[in-house]
């Protein structure tokens, strides 16, 4: 589990949330 060391939490949280869309697309198409 990552720690959220990040200044901007909310920042951090787009950038998961960015690469968990990306990987059910590539699930979706797979």
């Amino acid at each position: 589990v990552e720690l959220i060391s990040h200044k901007n939490p909310r920042l951090w949280l787009k950038k998961q949330v960015k690469i968990v869309l990306k990987s059910l697309i590539q699930g979706e198409k797979l």
